[in-house]
């Protein structure tokens, strides 16, 4: 199998894959197989792009809508380290650690998304 060629970043394929049944892509239901296609696009992007944070952010995206918060968190601190001033991933990481019941460092990373919303 061939590939597709992706820039870093691209996530056409990601979204398109998500939105496979015109389902937006928070009530896409865990499980299904549009979901694990985009991991597995986003897994690929990773691969391929190791330091493109955007890559990093997908998979977290994917991971946390198959309800994978431990490792959607894993991603979204890689793409953090790459890109410390994006508020949505700050954002996101919060989500994911409300999910996990750490409600402390999700205030955390929601207030520090909004500090960098606010410069």
């Amino acid at each position: 199998m061939v590939e597709p060629k992706v820039g870093p970043g691209d996530i056409s394929d990601i979204c398109r894959l998500f939105q496979k049944s015109n389902m937006p892509v928070s009530i896409a239901k865990p499980g299904s197989s549009s979901l694990e296609d985009a991991l597995t696009a986003a897994e690929r992007e990773t691969r391929l792009f190791p330091n493109t944070p955007d890559a990093w952010t997908n998979k977290s995206i994917a991971l946390a809508e198959l309800g994978n918060h431990a490792e959607a968190l894993t991603a979204y601190d890689k793409a953090i380290e790459l890109n410390p001033k994006d508020a949505m991933t700050w954002y996101n990481k919060g989500n994911a650690l409300a999910e996990l019941g750490r409600y402390i460092k999700a205030t955390a990373a929601r207030e520090k998304a909004q500090s960098l919303l606010s410069e």
